[in-house]
């Protein structure tokens, strides 16, 4: 089976929650569609757990570029321009990965930075006959129509998000992305995954948050979009 999952940061009591909930063995492959670390505990303790997994796939998120940008060049400028790589890292949760991060010893720490400099932006998968796009925030694609505020594809893939003025066209039948907490389009409390247009969904339902404020991971199979909550019983997609 072929379940995807995103933005777990830090949250790997989540993580293991949904592993055991789906019984995730070494038939199945899992796509994780970026931001495994910040504002929590635990994301380099992720990274350990998936980077030698060969049916652990992931995306590049925003949160993976802000930590490598801000690791290898931290007094560089940001992509705002108003303040260093660590600075916007830092104000985006990133300093409790940073500790966890320099506590490992050296290879370590550089197999991290290799993996995340070698993740892709978007993945193309095929489920019986159905095209799937996984993406962080929005594809490619869509970068020479609304990336003008970008400075390259990669920016752009990784912290754009969908708005409503947007046309959203991808080449696939299916789109889901994370990166935006599922609030931002639908007011839900728990969260859950949403249809934000036709045939994109949104999986992002706020681990960072976490459960005071309806935030949970949720996992979707593709083979049949059957949902998965962690702290309740699996669902079936609307």
């Amino acid at each position: 089976m072929t379940y995807v999952i995103s933005d777990l940061h830090g949250r790997i009591d989540f993580y293991h929650e949904i592993l055991e909930k789906i019984s995730f063995c070494a038939k199945d492959n899992l796509y994780i569609l970026g931001d495994i670390g910040d504002r929590n505990e635990g994301g380099i303790q992720i990274f350990k757990e998936i980077m030698d997994e060969p049916n652990i796939h992931m995306l590049l998120g925003n949160h993976e570029q802000m930590m490598l940008n801000a690791i290898l060049y931290p007094r560089a400028i940001s992509l705002n321009g108003n303040e260093t790589n660590e600075q916007l890292w830092f104000r985006n949760g990133g300093s409790i990965t940073k500790m966890e991060f320099f506590a490992e010893p050296k290879v370590l720490q550089e197999k991290i930075l290799l993996y995340v400099e070698k993740l892709p932006l978007n993945i193309d998968l095929e489920i019986n006959g159905t095209k799937f796009l996984l993406v962080h925030g929005l594809p490619t694609c869509m970068f020479d129509k609304y990336g003008r505020d970008y400075d390259d594809v990669a920016e752009f893939a990784v912290w754009e998000r969908i708005e409503g003025w947007m046309r959203v066209e991808f080449p696939a039948d299916i789109m889901i992305c994370g990166h935006t907490p599922t609030w931002y389009y639908r007011d839900e409390n728990p969260m859950k995954i949403c249809s934000v247009r036709e045939n994109v969904y949104d999986i992002d339902c706020g681990c960072a948050s976490g459960e005071e404020y309806g935030g949970r991971l949720a996992c979707l199979r593709l083979e049949d979009m059957k949902i998965f909550y962690t702290g309740e019983k699996s669902v079936s997609s609307e």
